[in-house]
């Protein structure tokens, strides 16, 4: 989605060069507030997993050009083959970036979930 959202902003770009409108790269997201319950190690890195589930995939893509290791670690068999490849496209330098912060999450660890367990 990222990629493609890019793409279409520097065809605008290109075809326009900011007129008739002054474009400018930007983004809008939706961002979680993430609180951990209790002060338990397993609860913060469960709190810290939430954070770049929810935000740090997105914004590491942004600005960073590149994904969360950590999530990387638990998804990777999951990307696309060329996900390095957009990854070029969606850093692309944006001019500025809106974040709608609507809601907060209370984490805490749950030893029955199967997918996102923290790796080491």
């Amino acid at each position: 989605m990222l990629s493609c959202w890019y793409t279409v902003q520097s065809r605008y770009q290109e075809t326009w060069g900011g007129k008739p409108f002054q474009a400018s790269y930007h983004q809008g997201t939706n961002g979680f507030l993430h609180l951990k319950i209790r002060d338990k190690p397993e609860d913060i890195d469960a709190a810290n997993l939430y954070e770049e589930i929810h935000n740090s995939w997105f914004s590491d893509a942004v600005f960073k050009s590149k994904y969360p290791e950590s999530l990387l670690n638990i998804l990777g068999d999951y990307m696309p083959a060329e996900y390095e490849g957009d990854l070029k496209i969606i850093g692309t330098p944006i001019d500025w970036l809106g974040i709608n912060y609507y809601t907060r999450n209370l984490i805490k660890f749950d030893k029955q979930e199967k997918i996102f367990q923290i790796l080491a």
